[in-house]
């Protein structure tokens, strides 16, 4: 209503009164194709996207960014930092604001002529170095998919988003994200290495049902950790909570 009002220099107020009801019955102006959003154009244009996020068009948003070079892993439909960092250098690259939120203005440049990443630059390029760059970039990949993960069942022997146990989880988390680990705790255990206290993206490990590792989980920070426990499934646990604490044996590096 307001756009029809504006094409027909009518007060924008969204109301159809007295003078907007004569001009739709004199057949006024349409609304340009700038004021209404294209019955072409994805739902999500219509309206923004951002950190948090988790939806089949955060999936549609990852798919079309990977397309153009920006997002370098499987659609995940969690908006993490790996995809609001690959919707930022979008942006710079399209012209627009960088803001990390894909708004309509960045729905539209998708749908028209976006431009693909500059082969001439890398991805995120105001880090550092580029050894640091790829490092960060595959801890955000960990755990913006692990946290895609949250809520899926537990099973013995689980290796896919149907279900996991605890190293499947792990493994499955890592493939996603290009790295190779082996399937089991102790496996991956014995491949990883070890570090004083672990950083975000590091996998801790646990002394559960028998003597050795024999479960772990992603570390996110602030002692919390992603794991596939057999009571609830994927979740976020409290590594100082009264069962996790004394069962701790140690964390390693796997990437």
């Amino acid at each position: 209503m307001r756009a029809f009002q504006r094409a027909n220099n009518l007060q924008a107020d969204g109301i159809a009164g007295p003078a907007t009801q004569a001009a739709l019955k004199n057949g006024g102006n349409r609304a340009s194709e700038n004021d209404t959003p294209s019955k072409s154009k994805p739902a999500s244009s219509t309206g923004s996207l951002r950190l948090g996020d988790r939806n089949s068009q955060v999936t549609d948003l990852q798919n079309q960014l990977r397309s153009l070079g920006y997002f370098n892993q499987n659609a995940t439909g969690y908006y993490g930092e790996v995809t609001r960092s690959a919707v930022r250098e979008f942006q710079k690259n399209n012209g627009l604001s960088a803001d990390g939120i894909a708004g309509p203005q960045t729905f539209a440049k998708l749908s028209n002529s976006p431009a693909p990443v500059n082969k001439n630059q890398t991805v995120n390029n105001n880090q550092p170095a580029q050894t640091n760059q790829n490092a960060s970039g595959l801890v955000s990949g960990l755990i913006s998919s692990a946290q895609s993960a949250i809520g899926v069942p537990y099973a013995w022997g689980g290796t896919s988003m149907s279900g996991f146990d605890c190293s499947g989880f792990i493994q499955y988390i890592f493939r996603q994200n290009g790295v190779s680990v082996p399937r089991t705790a102790s496996e991956q255990w014995n491949k990883g290495t070890s570090v004083s206290s672990p950083s975000v993206g590091d996998v801790v490990f646990f002394e559960t049902y028998k003597a050795g590792p024999s479960h772990n989980g992603i570390y996110i920070g602030d002692n919390k950790f992603i794991h596939a426990g057999s009571s609830r499934g994927v979740e976020v646990a409290d590594m100082n909570n009264s069962y996790w604490k004394p069962r701790y044996l140690g964390a390693k590096r796997l990437h």
